[in-house]
């Protein structure tokens, strides 16, 4: 029998030996490599999953960023902050170093969920007498996450899970008895540890009689204790006599820790609404004068109520449009990275991304901007890039209105698709 040795000196024995060895150095070559992982094969709907992305290029230096903007059906997909780690590693005897990329994942749906491939784009930058930069494309490997919904949990009623959950109200004022023109504040602050703000769920408003009802906008708010914080103030107006009943808002609390499932309610109120004005007699014939001042009192208390009139109250969506702006007048980006994200959930007739609707709606420097923002809010950003991107979305937003208003005319004037009946 021949040994390993005499074997590899044979013709055949050789091209094997040498196939594998050839083999081998290609892999060994490799230019860029391009690792993803999370940190759990299973989660809980809701609870928060770290992707985590390696790209490393051979004798240098590899940079990436995702070439659109990373979305997955039914979840949240936010950066997890300026924490990038410089990787420096050999792999079969050839040095590699670049960098680890994370986001965090907060999946909404319970069941089997793909994670589907990344396409990065990739600047390599290499040492040496050849050196220079280089641009690649690459892409993550899919990966599978089983997220499951706790046991017990109702799908009606909003879920939040975190090792810590509070929820608070306050009223002002603290009264159950109102008059007609009487105002009520009711103030609930949400809070959540390892969850943020924009995550926590938004308040229904449901109508009640006898009060007009004017939410303001929601504040959200991330601690730098890694909680979030979300608070929402309605003002209820009391229009007419009626017993209103103001709702009660049911939470449930999953705590990942415990295994243990809460039930939180913020309890309603139940109103008496009283102040009905009282009849008054008029005189017979009153005398001319009577009547103009009557008729100058009278105009004068008109004034007076449409001067004092609720302003019509500006929609959800033109409220957080106007955070944006302010976001960026202020020069925050991180704030201004959740106000935009929080406005494009507000447009009406758009149920894409953010960096599909301003490639639709306005000129590629806004999206490229956007994209900047979205992928690291915490980069520094000059003042001109800010005010560029305020003007990009002021036009964005008017293109959007006038496509809607086009749309909704030629609905209108399409004939209807059965004539009359004869």
């Amino acid at each position: 029998m021949k040994t390993a040795a005499k074997w590899a000196t044979t013709r055949p024995g050789f091209i094997v030996l040498l196939l594998g060895l050839s083999l081998q150095s290609l892999a060994a070559a490799e230019e860029i490599i391009v690792r993803a992982r999370l940190d759990q094969e299973t989660a809980w709907a809701g609870q928060r999953v770290q992707l985590q992305v390696d790209v490393l290029g051979r004798n240098g230096w590899a940079q990436a960023k995702p070439a659109e903007e990373i979305t997955i059906p039914g979840g949240y997909v936010l950066p997890a902050g300026n924490n990038r780690v410089r990787l420096q590693e050999t792999i079969d005897g050839e040095d590699y170093s670049g960098q680890r990329y994370e986001w965090f994942l907060y999946l909404q749906r319970s069941g089997a969920t793909q994670i589907p491939r990344i396409d990065l784009q990739v600047s390599l930058q290499t040492w040496g007498a050849g050196g220079g930069t280089v641009e690649r494309t690459a892409s993550t490997p899919a990966l599978a996450l089983q997220v499951e919904l706790p046991p017990g949990v109702d799908p009606a009623l909003p879920l939040i899970v975190s090792p810590g959950f509070s929820a608070q109200q306050t009223w002002e004022p603290d009264s159950s008895e109102l008059r007609v023109g009487d105002a009520l504040k009711r103030v609930i602050t949400l809070q959540a540890n390892d969850l943020p703000a924009m995550v926590l769920p938004p308040l229904p408003t449901p109508e009640a009689p006898g009060m007009g009802m004017y939410p303001a906008d929601p504040q959200v708010e991330d601690l730098p204790d890694g909680s979030g914080r979300r608070r929402q103030s309605i003002t209820y107006v009391c229009q007419s006599a009626a017993l209103p009943e103001l709702p009660t808002y049911h939470f449930q609390w999953w705590n990942p820790q415990t295994r243990e499932l809460r039930q939180v309610a913020l309890p309603g109120r139940s109103l008496t609404i009283t102040g009905l004005a009282a009849r008054q007699d008029a005189p017979a014939e009153p005398p001319l004068l009577a009547v103009l001042l009557l008729i100058l009192l009278t105009g004068a208390i008109l004034a007076l109520l449409i001067w004092r009139l609720p302003r019509r109250v500006p929609s959800d969506e033109t409220l957080r449009f106007k955070a944006v702006l302010r976001c960026t007048r202020r020069k925050d980006p991180p704030a201004a990275c959740h106000a935009l994200l929080l406005w494009i959930e507000a447009l009406p007739d758009h149920s894409g991304g953010c960096l599909a609707f301003l490639e639709k709606h306005s000129a590629g420097l806004a999206a490229r901007i956007a994209t900047r923002l979205l992928r690291d809010p915490h980069q520094n950003y000059s003042s001109a890039e800010l005010r560029q991107l305020a003007t990009e979305l002021r036009r964005a937003r008017r293109n959007h209105r006038k496509a809607r208003k086009r749309s909704q005319r030629t609905e209108q004037h399409l004939p209807p698709l059965n004539g009359p009946i004869t």
